[in-house]
């Protein structure tokens, strides 16, 4: 959807053009970019985990309030967005709201993005040949509807690794010795998963791909 608003905004029409020029333009092909499908859905993938690199510690701390309003606990660790970010920092160091989820959150994004906006040039030129016979379609109508179709697709395909990345995010803490999380929200227990890939498999074990896309309606709905 982003995408197609930032398209949108940015077609020009030059000021002087005569009617034959303006007839040739109506009945001409849709301008695609010289890049090649893998090489845009390279770039989008690329620019999403940069972005995911930067951002993951607000993600962190949103996830780790929105857990906290679920758990049936009388003791409230967290008090607000920046008492959480001065908790986590001081008892779990910069780690303790950069690292955790990283690697999920990370594959979500680069899968998510790499659909979304990669796949969209060439979503838009097809459903323009198909809808209008080769005619090229500049509309926002087109564009929105090519944005929603890669969003919803590139939501659907990453949610596993999106709920891999909230648990990971939740349950983060210290761990001590003995393996026991002696931070968060969490403290006292051990970690459900090793791994990002374990996670994928055990969820998988107990709930099938029903487990892994949970949500992913929703998810799609918002992409779109």
């Amino acid at each position: 959807f982003f995408s197609a608003v930032m398209m949108a905004s940015t077609v020009n029409v030059p000021p002087a053009q005569s009617s034959s020029s303006l007839s040739l333009q109506s009945t001409a092909l849709p301008q695609r970019s010289s890049a090649t499908l893998p090489q845009e859905m390279a770039s989008a993938s690329a620019a999403m985990a940069i972005t995911t690199m930067m951002f993951n510690p607000f993600d962190v701390i949103k996830v780790r309030l929105q857990t906290q309003a679920t758990l049936n606990s009388t003791e409230q660790i967290y008090c607000g967005f920046q008492h959480a970010a001065r908790t986590i920092i001081r008892e779990e160091g910069l780690r303790g709201v950069w690292t955790p989820g990283l690697v999920a959150s990370t594959m979500c994004d680069v899968i998510n993005g790499g659909l979304r906006m990669g796949l969209y040039p060439t979503v838009k030129h097809v459903l323009s040949t198909a809808m209008h016979g080769g005619v090229d379609d500049v509309s926002f109508r087109l564009k929105l509807l090519s944005g929603a179709l890669t969003g919803a697709l590139g939501s659907f395909v990453g949610t596993p690794t999106d709920i891999v990345k909230i648990r990971f995010q939740a349950e983060a803490g210290i761990l001590s010795p003995d393996g026991v999380y002696l931070t968060g929200l969490y403290r006292g227990t051990r970690p459900m998963y090793m791994n990002t890939f374990d996670a994928l498999r055990r969820i998988h074990a107990q709930s099938g791909f029903a487990g892994l896309y949970k949500g992913a309606v929703p998810n799609m709905v918002r992409a779109s």
